[in-house]
């Protein structure tokens, strides 16, 4: 089965200097939303601007039975 796309995406404000201080950032995020029945996920990106990375969040939207709509 073919995962669904985003519905939501945001890019959080913050900005980290390294790749190894974003992906500790979203392992923390991902386990938070995990324990809280959400369906999100976290990737990390280089903005090629100022070259620091940043974590991008995406939701899902769910119906009233708690499946992804």
């Amino acid at each position: 089965m073919a995962k669904k796309q985003a519905i939501y995406s945001k890019t959080n404000e913050k900005r980290f200097p390294t790749k190894g201080a974003a992906q500790k950032f979203a392992k923390a995020q991902r386990k938070k939303s995990k324990e809280a029945g959400e369906v999100q996920r976290y990737e990390v990106q280089l903005d090629e601007n100022t070259g620091e990375f940043k974590v991008r969040q995406r939701y899902w939207a769910k119906d009233k039975k708690g499946r992804l709509a």
